[in-house]
């Protein structure tokens, strides 16, 4: 065809489509590693316990015997050296504390302190004998069933998950005369 015209031919679904690089594997995975992070979050804030305070422990004593301070509420004075939260839903979070003699994760369903450098007066329970790949696996069969329980069997062997945290209580800026805690 000679002296024939070029004709743009557009789709108008183009505009639905999602970026190129939000595939659904990338989808999937975020949505898993959101529900482990909620499963965690939920077992930390199912193994509080109400026993007294113990301040005169440090975070190398805790680590020194994991099972004789399993379950133990205690006070540090240290910084949050680092941090996450979940996007949307601030008051869930991650941090690392460490108060000079060591350093641990704490799991919080109450805010995240701030991570500047100031000092940080923290109460929380100390979890030295958790299986976390047992308690997620337990966790999502209750919910899910036994076949979703299987997939995170599936999913975790093999990875040493027998971890020391702490599950936040409360904290106040060790700096601050006086005020409310979290």
């Amino acid at each position: 065809m000679s002296g024939g015209r070029w004709v743009e031919v557009r789709d108008e679904r183009q505009g639905l489509r999602p970026p190129s690089w939000l595939s659904p594997g990338i989808v999937v995975a975020a949505a898993f590693l959101l529900l482990i992070v909620v499963i965690i979050i939920g077992i930390v804030i199912t193994r509080s316990s109400g026993e007294r305070v113990r301040d005169d422990l440090t975070i190398a004593q805790l680590r020194a015997d994991p099972e004789g301070y399993d379950g133990v509420t205690v006070e540090l004075t240290g910084v949050v050296t680092r941090r996450y939260t979940i996007p949307f839903l601030d008051q869930y979070g991650l941090y690392e504390f460490d108060d000079g003699t060591g350093s641990l994760f704490v799991l919080s369903d109450k805010g995240v302190p701030p991570d500047d450098g100031e000092q940080v007066r923290l109460t929380a329970v100390f979890n030295g004998a958790v299986e976390l790949d047992d308690q997620i696996r337990n966790l999502v069969e209750d919910q899910f069933g036994s076949a979703a329980g299987f997939v995170v069997d599936r999913v975790l062997p093999g990875i040493p998950l027998n971890v020391a945290y702490l599950t936040h209580q409360r904290f106040d800026l060790a700096a601050a005369t006086a005020g409310e805690g979290r």
